[in-house]
């Protein structure tokens, strides 16, 4: 039961990074569409369980023990997902540096040298500090986002407000809730594989892929709902949450801005530390690297990157789920020729 709740919070924590904390995720993916966005996150719930629950059980039928052999040992393919995590590594520590601007006044320089030191210090103790972080950090995370989803709004229009909604990158709210899944399945996928390592049974497999999918709902339910509030004048935000949480009292405020702030280091440890995993070679260099080139590019903007980078990446994140849908499938077929 120990390594279901280990996966479980390792999960959570890839999934719930600075996007969906902030509510900016939630926003560009689900409530543009209007009643269609509720629907969306009832199929985005239903595509992570099915890509979780396929995933750990292909690796372990398999024998998978590098990434690699998920997508077809694919070495461009797998270059143009080291792109991606490298930028999401990029976005969580940009969100961190928002968030000490928009709430302390903090020079966003000084949050983003912050965020990645803190991210240094993690990588350094490798998947022990990945497992550490995300058990100790996503009970606290639930916490404040039940805690702001039980809060009481007034319905109406947030006073001193500009918003503008910025152009769709799909008219479709069914593609958007795919492009989610996708996107984050390349950070997901590759975490998934470390898991491994605790040689998780079949029902194991089930009761992971059950709580991870119920928790996912629920907490993206409250999100959509309380957005939909003030929506489209909460657009005008950099943190949306942040904003909401100051409307119920300062401890909320605060309370809230921690879990942002947690948010952002479970994510951006996963995946950063699912980039240095790609390549293990000079690992503590590369991981230096990584820090510093992070602090140099987060200056592009937290809320661009969400609504720009990560849809891009979300078609291109299609072909992994179908590479590891091939490998499934080239399982299934060799054991058809061994029965035969």
């Amino acid at each position: 039961m120990n390594y279901i709740f280990k996966c479980l919070f390792i999960i959570i924590g890839t999934l719930i990074g600075a996007g969906f904390a902030s509510g900016q995720e939630i926003l560009s993916f689900f409530n543009r569409y209007g009643n269609d966005g509720f629907c969306g996150i009832i199929l985005s719930g239903i595509l992570f369980g099915i890509v979780i629950f396929i995933t750990l059980y292909i690796i372990d039928k398999k024998k998978i023990q590098e990434y690699d052999e998920l997508i077809l040992n694919n070495k461009f393919l797998k270059s143009i997902f080291e792109i991606f995590l490298f930028i999401c590594f990029c976005i969580m520590v940009a969100g961190c540096a928002a968030f000490f601007e928009q709430q302390f006044k903090f020079p966003f320089l000084l949050g983003s040298v912050l965020c990645s030191l803190i991210c240094y210090g993690i990588f350094m103790c490798k998947y022990k500090g990945l497992e550490t972080v995300n058990t100790i950090l996503v009970p606290f995370i639930l916490i404040g986002v039940f805690m702001l989803g039980a809060g009481k709004y007034e319905t109406g229009m947030i006073a001193n407000t500009s918003y503008k909604i910025s152009e769709s990158f799909t008219s479709s709210w069914l593609v958007s809730s795919i492009l989610y899944v996708s996107y984050n399945s390349i950070i997901l996928v590759p975490i998934l594989v470390t898991f491994k390592e605790y040689k998780l049974n079949i029902n194991q497999k089930i009761l992971i892929t059950f709580f991870s999918t119920t928790l996912f709902l629920s907490i993206g339910i409250l999100m959509y709902n309380i957005l939909n509030i003030y929506y489209p004048d909460i657009l005008a935000f950099e943190l949306p949450n942040v904003k909401l949480a100051s409307l119920l009292g300062k401890f909320q405020t605060v309370f809230y801005g921690v879990v942002i702030l947690t948010a952002i280091i479970t994510t951006a440890v996963s995946s950063g530390y699912a980039f240095l995993e790609m390549r293990r070679k000079n690992y503590s260099i590369k991981s230096i690297l990584l820090c510093i080139a992070a602090v140099l590019l987060s200056k592009v903007g937290f809320s661009q990157l969400v609504n720009t980078v990560f849809p891009v990446f979300g078609y291109l994140g299609l072909i992994q789920i179908i590479c590891i849908i091939i490998v499934g499938l080239k399982k299934h077929k060799n054991e058809g020729e061994i029965n035969e």
